[in-house]
């Protein structure tokens, strides 16, 4: 009797951690698959929200200097979160540079929207480190599903068996954690400003953790503010990363001064101002020249070690150029067309 309880048991466990993976969502797979898959080395990581995730395309880095790279911003994640993203990724690679998204830094965890980091949690394998970062970002009453996606995710039976259902990001591997999300929308109203706003926040606090954290792992930071019409008040928040830069000593590319030459009124791909493949592709270029530079970052392109990467470059011009007829920025002579 015993044994059959036990043989019992084990079987129930084994079927709910399998049942746990099947209910895992298709587009955290899609997003950070290429990452636990990599089997060379990761130069760069690109950490923040929504804006990095649409605004940096690893690949696009690759194929201009051979740098290898990986998108691991999240929709509207905080810096406290992208702290544990950090230390979560760390188990698996370590790279060279950590390049930080400062949009963030005026918020805090309990503000999240916590459902959102289900994008990353739900790939990374159970370990105590996540143990530990779900007890850190979460409410009592919210931690069981990021250990379980079961559950979270226990009524998917339709979206599975039928497709469908809302999707945290629009992501494929060769993208290495970046989307390619097409379109032209109007931009909001924007005026630049260069003040700064000292004020002390939760996400300043978080953001010298993560530069510390850099540190005694012996890795380089450089903190990155992807440009979009922010209002002035947003603005004077980011503008303030250069005072963290300046104590830390570290690399701050604030793009709203205008040096990646992005052009709201056709990089938009959304009234909230993520970047389109226009603006991206202007991003990744302007950081591929500022990383290689600044780091000595080694180029890959003529090791045979990453045809990986080579074959990723493939796939993406593909995709780039079925989904977006003119990339590099609108035809000479040629009007913007607006989403409405």
């Amino acid at each position: 009797m015993k044994k059959r309880f036990c043989l019992f048991a084990l079987a129930l466990v084994l079927s709910l951690l399998a049942l746990n993976r099947v209910m895992l969502r298709e587009d955290s797979e899609k997003k950070y698959g290429a990452f636990y898959d990599e089997k060379q080395p990761i130069d760069v990581f690109f950490l923040g929200t929504s804006h990095v995730m649409d605004a940096v395309y690893p690949t696009e880095l690759y194929d201009r200097a051979g740098i290898t790279g990986y998108n691991l911003a999240n929709p509207a994640e905080t810096l406290e979160a992208t702290a544990w993203t950090l230390k979560l990724a760390l188990q698996r690679q370590k790279p060279k540079v950590v390049v930080v998204d400062v949009c963030y830094i005026d918020k805090a965890q309990r503000d999240a929207v916590y459902s959102l980091e289900h994008l990353f949690l739900d790939a990374v394998p159970l370990s105590l480190t996540k143990w530990q970062a779900v007890w850190a970002l979460f409410p009592e009453a919210r931690r069981a599903e990021y250990i379980f996606p079961l559950a979270a995710y226990h009524t998917r039976w339709e979206e599975m068996l039928f497709g469908g259902g809302e999707r945290m990001t629009d992501s494929e591997p060769f993208m290495k954690g970046a989307e390619l999300r097409v379109g032209r929308a109007h931009p909001a109203a924007f005026t630049r400003t260069t003040e700064m706003d000292l004020t002390e926040t939760e996400g300043k606090r978080a953001l010298a953790q993560i530069i510390e954290l850099c540190r005694a792992e012996g890795i380089e930071a450089a903190l990155l503010a992807v440009p979009y019409p922010a209002d002035e008040a947003k603005q004077r928040m980011m503008n303030s990363a250069q005072a963290i830069a300046d104590q830390y000593g570290v690399l701050f590319y604030n793009l709203f001064d205008g040096s990646a030459g992005v052009d709201f009124e056709t990089d938009c791909y959304d009234e909230a101002s993520h970047l389109n493949p226009d603006g991206a592709v202007k991003v990744s270029a302007y950081l591929s020249e500022r990383l290689a530079a600044d780091f000595d970052l080694p180029d890959h392109r003529q090791d045979s070690a990453f045809s990986a990467w080579d074959d990723a470059v493939s796939a993406y011009r593909q995709a780039l150029k079925a989904r977006w007829t003119e990339p590099y920025g609108l035809r000479e002579g040629e009007t913007p067309k607006f989403d409405n």
